[in-house]
């Protein structure tokens, strides 16, 4: 205490209202630089979202979801199509070698 009055008190609340203020003040500057980009990524981000353009957004994905299936069929059949002829050839094959066994067994007697 100097000369009656309460220094310590006096500092305190100095001090407190100082921090009150810088609070404030980065409060401000911080809201300033921040909110501009706020407002920009938010228009930005309905620009993205807002349902103007002439076709219905839902009908158009219902219409690629439809064409990749189209072309998932498509693929189906042509993969199908390939595992039944790479069968054929392997049936092919077999039988080839088969029928080279047996000439090569019918030729091995005949050596005799």
């Amino acid at each position: 205490m100097i000369g009656g009055i309460d220094v310590t008190s006096e500092v305190a609340q100095i001090s407190a209202a100082l921090i009150a203020a810088v609070a404030a003040i980065v409060a401000a500057i911080v809201t300033a630089i921040i909110a501009p980009r706020i407002r920009r990524d938010t228009q930005a981000t309905r620009a993205q979202v807002e349902n103007d353009h002439p076709r219905n957004l839902r009908e158009e994905l219902d219409e690629r979801h439809h064409e990749t299936r189209g072309w998932f069929r498509t693929l189906y059949r042509i993969v199908g199509g390939l595992a039944v002829a790479v069968a054929g050839v392997i049936g092919a094959v077999t039988l080839n070698h088969t029928r080279l066994v047996r000439v090569e067994t019918h030729l091995k007697g005949h050596r005799r």
